[in-house]
């Protein structure tokens, strides 16, 4: 029997992200939040994007790969949910 895939919240995104960034940690309630302005550097959003992809068993389509794009907990969540859509179309 397959592993079944977490669904994709926003707290499974901010478990996920806080892993790719340890030490650094972010909270739910802080969905709107610029992740780089939390400290997330560039390194830690690739760290991020490999997490979700390996995790959710999706493809971060290449527009989503920008920062600005995925900056906050929020757009994280509708980039990866956007994703796993386009998967289950495929």
């Amino acid at each position: 029997m397959p592993d079944k895939k977490p669904e994709i919240t926003l707290e499974t995104v901010c478990l996920i992200v806080n892993r790719a960034i340890a030490p650094l940690t972010v909270e739910p309630s802080q969905a709107d939040e610029d992740l780089q302005e939390l400290g997330m550097d560039s390194l830690g959003h690739v760290a991020v994007i490999v997490e979700l992809e390996k995790e959710f068993g999706i493809q971060i389509p290449e527009e989503g790969l920008l920062f600005s794009q995925m900056n906050t907990l929020r757009k994280i969540t509708e980039v990866a949910a956007g994703a796993e859509q386009m998967e289950e179309g495929a």
